[in-house]
């Protein structure tokens, strides 16, 4: 079980607990008043709907702990892909405007005369 505590804009104080689970992140949360510590309202796993508990599961779908050892293998290579665009596409285009431009060619084109 993982436990976090925090405070929000607004001065009250949230502690979420986080269960173990196999893919959604099973989390009691509690709001509680910072000045006298009464419990404002709480939200428990056990009253989530299907939106709670997708929006609970987005963290392990991102991270690709949602498909186990092989998603993770995944989103690390899919990310390291992803990162490296920037700089091979500026690699590429330093290469194009390094290349010595030729001059054009110019095509002669034979004169016809026209004699009479």
């Amino acid at each position: 079980m993982l436990t976090s505590l925090s405070t929000r804009k607004d001065g009250s104080i949230r502690l979420r607990l986080n269960y173990s689970s196999d893919w959604a992140r099973k989390q009691n949360t509690f709001f509680y008043n910072s000045e006298n510590g009464q419990l404002i309202r709480s939200k428990l796993y056990k009253d989530f709907n299907r939106a709670d508990t997708i929006e609970a599961s987005i963290y392990e779908i991102h991270t690709g702990q949602f498909f186990g050892l092989f998603g993770k293998i995944i989103a690390t290579i899919a990310s390291l892909i992803s990162a490296s665009l920037p700089i091979t596409g500026f690699i590429i285009w330093l290469k194009k405007g390094k290349k010595k431009r030729s001059p054009k060619k110019r095509i002669l084109q034979p004169e016809f005369s026209v004699q009479y």
